[in-house]
């Protein structure tokens, strides 16, 4: 491991046991390699990152069993400031509360994730659990998610949090989506973004009804039924940017899978 924390000397980390050696006290993080996690369970803590820089790489086998496996606080004495980017969490499998949670009070903190991946299994509630104190802003977030809960969420967000070129598969398995559930908490704003949602036949997905989705040129938006799950039309609104109104999804605006393959997302963990 090289660097001291700092912006202008970040630590560099190449292995598991360096991540988690600075990351509850480290500012600035880097990986300079590919990173596979413990076999233990993960629970860990940071109160201070700035910024968490993959440069490309990705930390693979991250596992836990209770509370949420990784947990960002707001830095103490500060408003809440973290970026990630440029890296890829894979073969995930928690099974507590949640992947990630940001913790602080609502300050008007930004949570940024920009070109980050999250592929495997989240036999959990939720991904992202940022809703106690301010906005995030995802650019380029993709993934391959699994789960075996009805109620599986991909995020509470705070208020004016945005996704923007997402590229997102939920795949439930056998298991039937439970329609007192949404897939997005009501203060996400999604723009270019494909949803592809697998599951039985007969589930029903909510969306929070303050979604708005752009439909601008390259901007569309597809949201994708892999198998006939019924989308819970009057919970999503649509937003066109061209005529500056709203209007609900119908069964007509829901795209054929085989979309996907030609689009070019800029994002890892695409189907």
């Amino acid at each position: 491991m090289t660097g001291s924390g700092t912006q202008a000397n970040p630590y560099i980390v190449t292995t598991w046991e360096e991540f988690t050696q600075v990351f509850a006290d480290a500012e600035y993080i880097e990986l300079g390699s590919d990173i596979q996690a413990s076999d233990y369970p993960v629970n860990i803590v940071a109160s201070k990152l700035l910024s968490l820089d993959g440069k490309g790489h990705s930390i693979t086998n991250i596992f836990s069993i209770s509370d949420y496996a990784i947990t960002f606080n707001k830095q103490l004495g500060g408003v809440f400031n973290l970026t990630i980017k440029d890296i890829s969490f894979d073969n995930i499998n928690c099974q507590g509360n949640g992947f990630i949670r940001i913790g602080g009070t609502n300050d008007g903190g930004v949570f940024r994730l920009n070109n980050v991946a999250f592929n495997g299994s989240l036999y959990c509630d939720m991904l992202i659990n940022s809703n106690t104190w301010g906005t995030t802003i995802m650019d380029s977030v993709g993934g391959n998610i699994h789960t075996n809960t009805e109620k599986f969420s991909l995020g509470t967000f705070g208020n004016n949090s945005k996704l923007n070129y997402g590229c997102l598969r939920i795949d439930y398995g056998s298991v039937t989506p439970d329609s007192g559930y949404s897939l997005y908490s009501a203060t996400l704003t999604a723009y270019n973004t494909i949803f592809e949602i697998n599951a039985p036949a007969g589930g029903k997905i909510y969306f929070g009804g303050c979604i708005y989705c752009a439909f601008t040129g390259s901007g569309t938006v597809w949201i994708i039924s892999a198998s006939g799950i019924n989308i819970v039309e009057n919970t999503l609104d649509i937003y066109s940017s061209s005529t500056g109104t709203n209007y609900q999804l119908s069964s007509s605006d829901i795209r054929n899978i085989q979309v996907l393959y030609n689009l070019g997302f800029p994002v890892s963990g695409v189907v």
